[in-house]
């Protein structure tokens, strides 16, 4: 439908093209011109929506602000739909306390296990989306999220009690080896991209710190570039020097299909 032009560095412009034909409806591109405009922060392009300089925002519009530009309905429309944009806790499954190597004993497998069993019971995920979220998000419990039709809260289902039991968590910590003069001790790495990631990491770290038993520490990889360096740093399984031990990555599909989370 449309004919594009970037240059780095400068907007992209599409332009209805000529010779479409309008589909098999016979209907042509009602509009001319579209220019795609790429913001460094979500408090840049919120003030590019209300001086007029951008008619439509999607993604990086922190859920604070949304919430009020909602509630401007004389000047701002907010659709609201299930997403397909996920935040997930992701483990380093090579090395200990998450993970280890191949050759390691079945006891240590079974404790890196325990341990980030403990971790997901511990996190309260409702009362992330409440306090930092709000409408903009829901609790996810699967790889894919549940705008896609493979969604199934499995790992909601795999728990008796279900998350958040932080009793629950406690227990598996202690059979792990665990106490309050051993703790669970790890740093959790994210990216400062998206506004919602340091208060969502604080979020994370008081629930698990809540059990006794834990002591998280906070890593900011700052930009998404640099933290892409830092997650993938180590490839050699042979090795136990690898940068992350926990982090955080938000995943935006490229299209609607499961696959995409699954393998990512």
């Amino acid at each position: 439908v449309f004919r594009a032009s970037r240059r780095v560095g400068v907007p992209v412009t599409l332009v209805a093209n000529p010779t479409y034909s309008g589909g098999p409806n016979g209907v042509p591109a009602r509009t001319q011109r579209i220019v795609l405009k790429y913001f460094n922060d979500s408090v840049a392009l919120e003030q590019a929506l209300k001086d007029g300089s951008v008619q439509v925002a999607w993604n990086t519009i922190s859920a604070s602000a949304a919430k009020v530009l909602g509630a401007d309905a004389a000047n701002y429309k907010v659709f609201d739909s299930d997403g397909l944009i996920t935040e997930t806790l992701y483990f380093n499954g090579r090395v200990p306390p998450f993970g280890t190597l191949p050759t390691a004993s079945d006891e240590d497998k079974a404790k890196a296990l325990k341990t980030r069993k403990a971790v997901a019971l511990a996190i309260d995920r409702q009362a992330i989306v409440d306090s930092i979220f709000g409408l903009a998000g829901k609790p996810l419990y699967s790889m894919v999220p549940q705008g896609l039709w493979s969604y199934v809260e499995a790992f909601k289902t795999e728990f008796t009690p279900p998350p958040p039991s932080l009793s629950e968590a406690k227990k598996l910590l202690g059979e792990a080896g665990y106490t309050e003069s051993n703790k669970l001790s790890f740093e959790m790495w994210y990216s400062s991209d998206y506004p919602e990631n340091s208060p969502m990491s604080d979020k994370i770290k008081a629930d698990l710190e809540s059990t006794g038993l834990v002591t998280v520490t906070k890593k900011d990889a700052g930009g998404f570039g640099g933290y892409v360096g830092v997650i993938t740093r180590s490839e050699d399984v042979a090795k136990e020097d690898h940068t992350y031990q926990a982090f955080w990555l938000g995943w935006s599909p490229d299209y609607g299909d499961p696959a995409h989370f699954v393998f990512q």
